[in-house]
């Protein structure tokens, strides 16, 4: 294996996230089994606004009532907005880590995979309902019927009167209801239809959002009362909303069920101030508390908080400190259900001790809030993300909040009346004695603003690295085959847009574009309409592009919507690409695109796999590894490398198969070997040599064929006799093509090894039969699939994978399909200085046109023109290939790159002779970026993608009475009760050693056990059929010192029973040492974490984690300090790729596991 550069990386490793999970084992056996659940929440009312807490202008008497009769919470906190606290409260985590990052704009949209209580009480046996406001996303795969809730009214937001929105998918309008009377009617109807199951009913009341509306009678009460039409109308609004939640609160009271169910009632963040008078405001907020909505002052953030149990619960008062948060995993327990561990780890705590009567015995619990969106350098809050983004978030830029204990530490507050000053953008209060929150005391506790701010750092860290929070939006079309609606604001990236909280802006005398990622879930036919607000006044013709394939959409002067029919194909990640060619002469406000579906089509294509369905195993495998190196590394290719020579001019005629002049320089072979079938065959032979050695090698096969002209006989370079027109005629020269293709198919034969065939290149040039000059594109096209399925299917050539490499990165109209073709590849060749630009063009034009055919984009061949000898670069390689190709996020997805032969010292591409170019080929093959052929480990073996491999952990038994000192062998990682053990055990010598093991192969079908010794590969052993326990010999090479053993197997079909190691592989010098009869049983475990390590359940604040490679050897150590019960890091970067074992000691239990560092 070549030696690479030793590099330094210098990154953040260690993230530790805040989250615990409530499991089932934890639930205290006395939990009644499956209460009903009824959550209350209302919208923009403050602690203040009910009569209860002194409001002396308020009417809520039904609310008041619930109070008395309730368990009610003091300390109760939610996050500043309505979309945050929604999250939390569906989700139990911190909003940002569910992808919520805002109120509007598709920045309140739940992610996809964030998992809501109504589907874990679902999967529990509830019936569920919820009605009202939502704001949790709104277009397809957001609804809230597709969260959780088997009934869901989505309540239009903001529109009072009439009531109108969506039930369950369909259009509904109420016109002579109020909204909050709806959503109460819609709920005690289902309260009454499933009364004979388990419940949960989530009524999510629009009041008291803006606009402020009631009815008349309601307001005219008011009217002479207060000073203002506004709050005359406020008032209003919560008596009517009040009298709404009474008539629920009365259902249930007189119920059959009312003694089993357990009523919740919350806001979602504190009063927002619209057109009151300072007097009204004062008469809202008699506690006088700092702030309002969307501050995180206490005003902003206190909420009530009443839960009620009729017959359990006494009503109380608790002080200790609750967050929304901390309602999922309460109603969990309440419920007696379990949360599956793949479920997202939940943020909050059950607070069940404090209901029961035990709040002494509930421990304390931080709370961290956050400004509903992040802190950018984007000031609009509603523009698209960019990927990892996220990275550049400054936390001393952040405006953030945590209340712990008797503190709470605000960062970069809001100016309000009455606040205290911050100093250094830091506010400390002491939430025990200064409960109006007018004092910082942050200069008189710098070590608790310290630690505090760690903390604070610390969960913001987790927040950054958390794999939902601060990420592209997503549109889901198609799963119901009928029409999606998707705001505009879901735009996945662009240029000339402005992002609104509920439109686009397209922005006059701007390059337009808009870019959506979609994940179709109906291959179809689609009309695509664009919805403005107004038309403008001039008729836009707009671009749109999805795949390949290129669409228009006219716009008309003046109107709202235009429309086009386009083809998408079943994807979980396609790009639409709308932009307009011609500016705008003024701004266009688009609202909304929609796709109906018009028709189905057959799936397209979206996989990537060979096109011969009958391809063999090594193919396939060549293919599958092939993906694997895209944006990773690009393997070097060579032109007839051992057959062909410049640094010595006699060396390719001597017959030797080991001479190469790339290894010559650097001391291995390329990892692509190019070879060329020639117009006639000659020297086959030594071409069919050369391969085979080449696969032999593990070393990658492509063989391109400058074929002669089938109608003259001439060379590839003569344009004459119209030979494409001659054999699509089937002329003489059709005659001759196939006995040509024969011969290639013969000469396949023999190799028996998956090659990449590369014929008729170069076909947009002029310069090859073949080309643009010399035949239409449908022409090329015919001629290319006759040569694909003549050697396909009628010479049956089932090992090899078409590469159709045009010159330049040029395919416009000559490309033969997508099923035809499984390798997109370019031919570029150059010398003027503006090549490496041209050159970079051209790979990302493949690179892209491969990706969007689903197809492995690859450099086919490549150089300087006429060599690298005519070159005044003497860092050729380095530069246009590592500092220019794979530094570019497109280029540095290329396979592999093959530059042309050595001919002679006057003709060759690769450096020969320690010449000039010598010292930066060198640095180029020292590269981490480049792959030769001791690089490629098992090009032709199933890749076995991590998620589908299971590993067994070796646990040899050495046996207690045998004489032999090789008992004392292996070095052992013991798995007993979740513990691992290193035990250190020294072999007499290194030695390659007989084994078999015992397996069992439950599926049809061969499978695959790969065997590694100390990391390195032994071999892999194909595992026959059988349900019976089977021997199978392999042979293990062990060293004198430590060792450890590893299988690797593709599927769980594959049972192991045992491993046995016998005797030493015998030499002719010597066979004396012997291992007889080290037996160890084996069971294969799922695939370990890959990079990083994530330790749920911890039950401490504060753990020691350790780190140890492969040999036990400690190689990190961390005391951390934790907020919540989870910890996850990264595996060092300055670590070497590997396996490894971490673990965590948590008070008297040690957690143990093993990671892989890729």
């Amino acid at each position: 294996m070549k030696k690479k550069m030793n590099i330094t990386i210098l990154s953040c490793f260690l993230i530790l996230l805040t989250s615990t999970i409530i499991r089932a084992s934890e639930l205290p056996t006395e939990t009644v089994n499956s209460p009903n659940i009824v959550i209350i929440q209302m919208d923009d009312i403050g602690f203040d606004d009910f009569s209860i807490n002194g409001n002396t202008i308020s009417q809520t008497p039904n609310i008041d009532r619930l109070a008395e009769s309730s368990i009610q919470f003091d300390n109760f906190y939610v996050p500043n907005v309505c979309s945050p606290t929604r999250a939390s409260l569906l989700t139990g985590r911190d909003f940002w880590r569910t992808g919520v990052t805002g109120m509007h704009g598709g920045n309140d949209y739940l992610h996809k995979d964030e998992v809501t209580f109504a589907e874990v009480l679902q999967q529990n046996g509830y019936a569920t309902g919820m009605w009202g406001k939502w704001h949790s996303g709104k277009s397809e795969g957001y609804w809230p019927w597709q969260r959780g809730f088997d009934e869901a009214f989505y309540a239009k937001l903001y529109h009072h009167y009439p009531s109108n929105g969506y039930l369950n998918g369909e259009k509904v309008s109420y016109d002579d209801k109020w909204s909050d009377a709806q959503i109460v009617d819609m709920a005690i109807d289902f309260m009454e239809a499933k009364s004979d199951q388990p419940f949960l009913a989530y009524v999510s009341s629009l009041s008291v959002h803006g606009d402020w509306e009631a009815p008349e009678e309601y307001i005219a009460k008011y009217r002479n009362q207060v000073e203002t039409e506004d709050f005359a109308t406020l008032l209003a609004m919560q008596e009517y909303a009040d009298e709404q939640i009474g008539r629920l609160l009365d259902y249930i009271d007189n119920s059959d069920f009312s003694e089993n169910t357990i009523v919740f009632f919350m806001s979602d963040n504190g009063p927002i101030r619209k057109g009151e008078s300072d007097a009204e405001w004062d008469l809202r907020n008699n506690h006088q508390f700092i702030g309002s909505k969307s501050k995180n002052w206490k005003n902003g953030i206190k909420s009530p908080l009443y839960v009620k149990y009729k017959g359990k619960y006494t009503p109380q008062h608790i002080e200790k400190m609750c967050s929304i948060n901390d309602i999922f995993p309460t109603v969990l327990e309440l419920t007696n259900t379990e949360n599956p561990i793949e479920n997202p780890a939940i943020d909050g705590r059950s607070f069940k001790l404090a209901l029961d009567g035990k709040e002494e015995e509930l421990e304390s619990h931080p709370i961290i809030l956050a400004q509903w969106y992040p802190v950018r350098e984007e000031e609009n809050q509603f523009a698209p993300y960019k990927e990892n983004e996220k990275d550049e978030y400054l936390f001393e830029d952040q405006k953030l909040a945590l209340i712990r204990d008797d503190y709470k530490l605000m960062l970069n507050p809001s100016t309000e009346d009455n606040a205290p000053i911050a100093i250094d953008n830091v506010v400390l209060i002491d939430c025990k004695n200064d409960l109006l929150e007018r004092e910082n005391i942050a200069s008189e506790h710098p070590e608790l603003v310290s630690e505090m701010m760690q903390d604070l750092e610390l969960w913001f860290e987790g927040i950054i690295s958390a794999p939902h929070s601060f990420i592209r939006k997503e549109v889901y079309i198609g799963a119901s085959e009928t029409m999606d609606e998707v705001p505009s604001y879901l735009v996945y990236d662009g240029t000339g847009i402005i992002n609104n909280s509920h439109s686009l802006d397209l922005e006059a005398d701007q390059d337009v574009k808009l870019i959506y990622k979609l994940n179709v879930k109906s291959s179809g036919k689609y009309l695509l309409q664009l919805n403005t607000k107004s038309g403008i006044n001039q008729t836009v013709a707009f671009d749109v592009k999805v795949g390949n394939n290129n669409y228009q959409l006219t716009l008309s002067s003046n109107q709202n919507n235009g429309s086009t029919s386009i083809v998408l194909p079943q994807d979980e990640s396609l790009l639409l690409e709308i932009s307009s060619p011609a500016k705008l002469e003024e701004m266009l406000t688009l609202n909304s695109l929609t796709f109906t579906f018009e028709e189905s089509s057959e799936p397209i294509n979206t996989t990537y796999e060979p096109i011969d369905e009958n391809a063999s195993n090594e193919t396939k495998y060549l293919y599958q590894n092939l993906l694997e190196y895209r944006n990773q590394r690009v393997i070097f290719g060579h032109h007839f490398t051992e057959m062909l020579g410049a640094s010595d001019a006699s060396w390719s005629d001597d017959g030797s198969s080991e001479k190469s002049d790339v290894k010559t320089l650097v001391g291995d072979f390329p990892g692509v070997y190019g070879y060329d079938l020639g117009g006639n065959f000659r020297k086959y032979d030594d071409f069919i040599t050369a391969a085979h050695l080449a696969y032999q090698r593990g070393g990658i096969i492509t063989v391109s064929w400058h074929a002669m002209n089938m109608a003259t006989e001439g060379t590839t370079y003569d344009l004459t006799g119209n030979p494409v027109q001659e054999i699509l005629n089937r002329g003489t020269a059709y005659n001759t093509y196939i006995s040509h293709l024969d011969s290639v198919a013969s000469i396949f034969k023999i190799i028996d090894a998956p090659i990449i065939f590369r014929p008729l290149h170069e076909n947009n040039g002029g310069w090859f039969w073949w080309g643009a000059d010399t035949c239409t594109p449908e022409e090329y096209v015919e001629l290319w699939k006759l040569t694909v399925d003549y050697l396909k299917e009628t010479k049956g050539i089932h090992h090899l994978l078409y590469a159709y490499s045009p010159s330049k990165g040029e395919f416009d109209n000559r490309y033969p399909g997508d099923d035809y073709v499984d390798i997109i590849g370019t031919d570029m060749y150059g010398k003027t200085a503006d090549y490496p630009d041209n050159f970079l063009e051209a790979v990302k034009r493949t690179v892209n046109f491969a990706n969007t055919h689903y197809k492995i984009p690859a450099l086919t061949e490549f150089g300087y023109s006429e060599g690298i000898f005519n070159s005044d670069n003497t860092k050729w390689y380095t530069e246009n290939i590592i500092n220019n190709l794979m530094q570019d996020e497109v280029a540095s997805q290329i396979t592999y790159a093959l530059t042309w032969a050595n001919r002679s010292e006057t003709s060759y591409w690769v450096p020969i002779n320690n010449d000039k170019y010598t010292d930066d080929f060198i640095n180029f093959y020292n590269s981490p970026l480049t792959v030769f052929n001791e690089d490629l480990v098992d090009i032709y073996k199933n890749p076995n993608k991590m998620e589908n491999r299971y590993e067994a952990e070796l646990d040899i038994n050495i046996p207690t009475e045998v004489d032999d000192e090789a008992s004392e062998g292996l070095f052992s990682l013991l798995q007993t009760d979740d513990l691992l053990e290193w035990n250190s055990i020294v072999m007499p010598k290194e030695a390659t050693f007989h084994a078999n093991i015992s397996y069992m192969n439950t599926s049809e079908e061969n499978q695959y056990l790969s065997i590694f010794s100390n990391q390195n590969f032994m071999e892999t052993v194909t595992l026959s059929p059988t349900n019976i326990w089977t021997e199978v010999p392999i042979s293990i090479q062990l060293k004198k010192t430590e060792n450890i053993v590893n299988l690797l197997a593709e599927s769980d079909n594959i049972k192991i029973d045992y491993i046995e190691i016998g005797e030493e592989v015998k030499t002719d010098n010597d066979v004396t040492s012997t291992a007889p009869n080290i037996k160890q049983e084996i069971k294969l475990y799922p695939n370990p974490f890959e990079n990083r390590i994530s330790v749920r359940g911890l039950r401490s604040t504060y753990v020691e984690f350790t780190l140890l490679d492969n040999h036990g050897k400690i190689v990190y150590q961390k005391d951390c300090t934790l907020q919540q019960q989870e910890i996850t890091l990264f595996i060092p970067s300055t670590l070497p790729s590997g396996i490894y074992f971490y673990k965590v000691t948590d008070q008297d239990v040690i957690h143990y596991g093993k990671a892989i560092k890729k």
